[in-house]
């Protein structure tokens, strides 16, 4: 073989290893990413379903909210006095308070 053949065929061997370094190194951060992203995936997951416990937990609060309210609303309207009532109870107290001065 000539020098100018085996000199190219060197080229080309160095060239292939070079080659093969950076595909097995790309191969490794392939996998590295790979690895990286299946535990995102399964965070997202998990994150997803923490969300929605969340929400399914805001809605029974907003629920039990409105529930409260509700029923506040219609206690206190049951407590409501007249103002017959109110009347009615003035002149007791006058009265008693008459009753005390005699």
């Amino acid at each position: 073989m000539s020098d100018g053949i085996s000199q190219i065929i060197g080229e080309v061997r160095e060239k292939a290893i070079s080659f093969h370094e950076r595909y097995v190194a790309e191969q490794s951060k392939n996998e590295r990413l790979q690895v990286e992203l299946n535990a995102s995936r399964i965070e997202l997951e998990k994150q997803n379903a923490l969300i929605e416990s969340l929400n399914l937990t805001v809605s029974s609060l907003k629920q039990e909210l409105e529930t409260t309210k509700n029923h506040n609303v219609s206690a206190s309207e049951g407590k409501m006095v007249s103002n017959d009532e109110i009347d009615e109870l003035v002149k007791e107290i006058e009265y008693c308070i008459g009753q005390l001065k005699g």
